[in-house]
């Protein structure tokens, strides 16, 4: 977790469990590919091992 104002992170639970989280944040510095500033970044994705091949990262997303 970060204190970062342009960042935010999204979680995912299965019954009450924290399966995965997606961090996203705004960017503002030049990525290749990018022609319009500020765009949203997919920082990182994770899902637990044995709940993957279930569609929660596509959720997440």
């Amino acid at each position: 977790m970060t204190d970062d104002p342009n960042s935010i992170c999204y979680i995912k639970c299965v019954d009450n469990i924290v399966i995965g989280f997606a961090n996203t944040a705004l960017r503002f510095d030049y990525v290749e590919g990018c022609q319009l500033s500020p765009f949203t970044y997919l920082q990182g994705i994770f899902v637990e091992k044995s709940y993957r091949k279930n569609y929660y990262g596509k959720e997440l997303v």
